[in-house]
């Protein structure tokens, strides 16, 4: 997750009641896998070494964790140190990151790890874990580091940081209010009020 503890903290004071719940479910569900990846032989690192601040402190993260030692897997090569980072989903994503990849189902989470990645200086392919939140089922992947991708949203973080900074709002990411991918943001109203920022071509 990005920003500070306190921005976090913040931001889920404003949020109903079932979307908090959704986040309690995950953080459940998190505690459980590294659990289970602790019983099986994972040692991870203590929680500070999975923290980041870059862009002069406006950029904050901290990944679910940093596996320092893996058990043996005869046959399998699992290099670390390398990013742990875990998704609780619902059955039909669940069975879509499964069957298509995480790059495809949700690149947003793909974005996330690599950055955890390039910040943490842990460049081994991440071990990805999903629950299945209908079902309890688990499924773990690794995904390689994405150099290419760290650094083209380094580049659009260090854009919109800069513009906030200056009071000004970019270009729309949609053509329509009603297209609103985020459906916790609280700018909905900003975004879209008169004099803001002409939508994206």
């Amino acid at each position: 997750m990005f920003a500070s503890n306190a921005v976090r903290l913040a931001v889920q004071t404003l949020l109903p009641a079932r979307v908090r719940s959704i986040f309690a479910r995950g953080h459940f569900f998190e505690a459980r896998t590294r659990e289970h990846l602790v019983t099986a032989g994972f040692t991870f690192a203590p929680t500070e070494a999975c923290e980041f601040v870059a862009l002069n402190g406006d950029l904050q993260g901290h990944s679910d964790g940093v596996v320092l030692r893996a058990p043996a897997m005869p046959g399998i090569y699992f290099p670390t140190p390398c990013i742990w980072e875990h998704k609780a989903l619902n059955a039909k994503n669940w069975r879509a990151v499964a069957r298509d990849g995480l790059e495809k189902t949700f690149l947003r989470y793909a974005v996330q790890i690599a950055l955890y990645q390039f910040f943490l200086d842990k460049l081994n392919p991440a071990l990805v874990s999903v629950a299945n939140a209908d079902s309890c089922e688990l499924l773990h992947f690794t995904l390689p580091f994405d150099p290419k991708l760290a650094e083209l949203w380094i580049k659009r973080a260090a854009e919109v940081i800069a513009a906030t900074r200056k009071g000004e709002l970019l270009p729309r990411a949609y053509d329509s209010p009603d297209d609103w991918r985020c459906k916790i943001c609280e700018h909905r109203e900003r975004c879209w009020g008169e004099g803001s920022a002409s939508a994206s071509p």
